[in-house]
């Protein structure tokens, strides 16, 4: 997984490449996303477990950042280009933090959530992250002239139900 460190502590990082999460983790898909009631769940336990490190504009700027060696990630940065592209690396994120490489290696400092947060939460936590820091689904581009894709803007997955209908997948253990 190639990243950028950009600006130096409290500034947040940002990843060119993401690494694979483990396959229990890779079809893993919210069905939350754009749901007001996750959203507002998700906002609270943000401000709860994870402001200190990403900050209130979610770019790593929060007040323990600075003290931290390896950055907290920029969450502005991590776009979703349609529904289910990359949920599940970032509930990977969330439930392991830096507990598994290549994040350990890298003295990443984020926790591992999966005994603080039940699945519900942490699958709310990222609805709020999706809504506010990723302002949504953007189409990509590159993707559909590669691919033949028209992908899953954020209004088409509103309108086809995907929200509030809880996860298509249950984390095993």
């Amino acid at each position: 997984m190639g990243h950028t460190d950009e600006g130096g502590h409290g500034q947040g990082h940002a990843h060119g490449t993401w690494v694979k999460p483990p396959e229990r983790y890779r079809e893993m898909s919210s069905r939350v996303w754009g749901d007001p009631q996750a959203i507002a769940r998700g906002r609270e336990l943000y401000a709860e477990n994870c402001q200190v490190c990403h900050g209130s504009d979610g770019q790593g700027t929060g007040v323990a950042a600075d003290s931290l060696e390896h950055p907290p990630a920029d969450l502005t940065s991590h776009l979703h280009s349609r529904y289910g592209n990359n949920d599940g690396y970032l509930f990977w994120r969330v439930t392991k933090g830096g507990t598994v490489e290549p994040f350990k290696s890298r003295d990443s400092a984020m926790p591992a959530f999966e005994n603080v947060l039940t699945e519900q939460q942490r699958w709310d936590v990222l609805a709020y992250v999706h809504d506010v820091y990723h302002q949504g689904f953007v189409e990509d581009l590159r993707y559909e002239a590669e691919n033949g894709d028209s992908g899953t803007s954020h209004g088409q997955a509103r309108e086809g139900g995907h929200h509030g209908e809880g996860m298509a997948h249950a984390e095993g253990n």
